[in-house]
């Protein structure tokens, strides 16, 4: 289906697929709160999709965030640490930490603290 998408263009995505599209097919105001982390050196996707799916929620009035972590490459998160304390940043830690940080910091404030306090229960 790639193929035909990139020479057709996106119409040829059948209706009842499309949600798995978002970034053509949903981005709207009832979008939900979205972080967006893309490294800068990620040579499979331009960091300039990310900043377009970032203004098209803003201008949507979507609750956005993007962060933009420096000197890596696509899949970098795969290297996420199980046990990142947020809070306590240690002098050894990589330096994308202070990325996850700020991100986890941005989806704290998305998600209301009723919900945080009571194991993710909405």
């Amino acid at each position: 289906m790639s193929k035909r998408i990139l020479e057709e263009g996106t119409d040829i995505i059948p209706e009842h697929v499309r949600s798995i599209f978002p970034v053509t097919f949903g981005l709207s105001s009832k979008f939900p709160p979205t972080a967006l982390l893309h490294g800068d050196s990620d040579i499979l996707v331009g960091f300039d999709q990310s900043s377009e799916v970032f203004e098209k929620l803003r201008s949507n009035d979507v609750r956005v965030f993007l962060e933009q972590v420096a000197g890596e490459g696509h899949g970098f998160d795969i290297r996420f640490p199980d046990d990142i304390d947020i809070d306590n940043p240690k002098a050894e830690d990589p330096p994308f930490d202070e990325s996850l940080r700020r991100t986890i910091a941005y989806l704290e404030e998305c998600v209301p603290r009723s919900v945080r306090d009571n194991g993710g229960v909405w």
